[in-house]
């Protein structure tokens, strides 16, 4: 009686844990806060967790606790050598023996220098940033770069431009003109007035020419390094006055001279004239501390003329730098000799002179301007006629010539002479070769007379 007592009372047990069992199961499906028999509520949208930079996007996992950084990658920076980069505003240092650990935008990054010049950062998030590149007297380089998933469009070369110098000119005087000019490209940089100040070149070799009116030209050249201040004061100097514009001598002046030192030469300017066209030849004789002291006998005729210096007493060398001309009126000379003996001692010379009526006017020229006449530097003698063989023949020939401003010889003219004499003359002639005439240092053409005398 009692056994089955406890068989019930045991069942008993078992039904109310089986129903307790089964009532907690049921609820764990249920939503908390659901009433009995609702829908259970959507799962909540998860929330985007920040992340530290912009560069470094992130990846929400369901069922995560928090959000895992996207995969990284490569990039190469190509640089100059000597050149330092930082990469935004985080210096890059490189070595080819560690691999140094940077921390951009809070990830750790590795950068190695795969070769010279070659850097690699490896771990880097895609994203956008900034480079920046320095080197000494260059400009800095600053550009922004994009980052992807692919190392093979991660490469990125660095191009520095060297920094320009700067130039200083102050010339001497106000008002000048300032010429620059590329001695490697030879081509000009412009024109400036008065001075330069602080002005920039590209890195090079230059020259700069400085002028003003009533001054010699001022040259320089000069180098600018990259990121050098160059600086310079260039001295004008003053032009030396014109000589006075020569006067006509008045007919029947006597002639007479003034005297010049030139370094070791001395100058001696003749003028007269006697306008006596009816002497068609004359002498004329300069001498200079003798018994008389300085005395001049002669004079020119006013005329055409051609002149020959002989040198006599005490002169090692004498030329003639300025004959009669339509210039000075036919009434002046200059010449110039270099004495033997440097002391005290009698001077002379003597120029004769033939009247050359039928020779053509030279065209004049007033301004005052500092002329040398051309200089024979290959003379050629003539042969003698053999037309003249056989009458034993002599004479001379003048023949007036054309040079041109290379020196050479273009054309001739027979002023007087014997006929048989003047093919072999002008033949002659046409061989010389002259130091072309000058004027203010420019070579000019110009016309002389040669005298070419046969005899057997």
């Amino acid at each position: 009686m009692k056994s089955s007592y406890l068989q019930r009372l045991l069942i008993l047990l078992t039904t109310l844990l089986l129903i307790y069992f089964g009532l907690n199961s049921a609820s764990a499906y249920q939503d908390p806060g659901a009433r009995d028999g609702g829908r259970p509520s959507p799962t909540p949208t998860p929330k985007k967790t920040s992340t530290k930079g912009t560069s470094s996007p992130s990846v929400y996992i369901p069922g995560g606790n928090r959000p895992v950084a996207a995969p990284g990658t490569q990039i190469t920076i190509i640089i100059p050598p000597g050149c330092r980069i930082w990469l935004n505003d985080v210096p890059v240092e490189t070595s080819l023996i560690t691999d140094p650990v940077l921390l951009i935008d809070g990830y750790k990054v590795k950068t190695s220098e795969r070769s010279a010049g070659v850097i690699t950062l490896k771990g880097i998030r895609p994203g956008q940033y900034r480079l920046v590149a320095r080197k000494p007297d260059f400009r800095e380089y600053s550009a922004p770069i994009t980052v992807t998933l692919d190392p093979e469009q991660n490469v990125f070369p660095v191009r520095l431009i060297p920094s320009p110098g700067k130039l200083t000119v102050a010339p001497s005087v106000g008002g000048a003109e300032l010429d620059i000019v590329s001695l490697e490209t030879n081509l000009s940089l412009g024109r400036y007035t008065d001075r330069l100040d602080q002005f920039e070149l590209p890195p090079g070799q230059y020259q700069i020419v400085v002028s003003k009116t009533g001054y010699k030209l001022a040259t320089r050249e000069f180098r600018v390094n990259p990121g050098e201040s160059v600086y310079m004061e260039l001295l004008l100097e003053l032009l030396p006055p014109p000589p006075p514009t020569p006067k006509p001598t008045p007919i029947g002046t006597p002639m007479s001279f003034t005297l010049q030192r030139q370094d070791k030469y001395l100058v001696f300017h003749l003028h007269g004239s006697s306008g006596d066209s009816d002497k068609t030849v004359g002498s004329i004789n300069v001498s200079m501390n003798g018994p008389a002291m300085n005395t001049v006998n002669g004079n020119l005729n006013g005329l055409p003329c051609q002149v020959e210096l002989i040198k006599l007493e005490n002169i090692a060398e004498a030329s003639i730098v300025e004959a009669p001309s339509p210039a000075n009126s036919w009434a002046s000379i200059v010449v110039r000799v270099r004495l033997k003996d440097e002391k005290r001692r009698p001077i002379s010379f003597a120029i004769n002179w033939r009247s050359l009526a039928s020779a053509p006017a030279i065209k004049s020229d007033n301004r005052a301007t500092n002329f040398i006449p051309a200089q024979a530097i290959r003379k050629v003698q003539p042969d003698y006629p053999a037309a003249a063989r056989s009458s034993q023949g002599s004479g001379s020939v003048l023949i007036l010539v054309t040079i041109n401003a290379e020196g050479s010889v273009i054309a001739i003219k027979v002023i007087e002479g014997p006929d048989v004499f003047r093919r072999a003359a002008e033949e002659a002639a046409r061989k010389w070769k002259f130091r072309p005439a000058m004027r203010d240092g420019q070579a000019i053409e110009s016309e002389q007379i040669l005298q070419f005398r046969f005899a057997r």
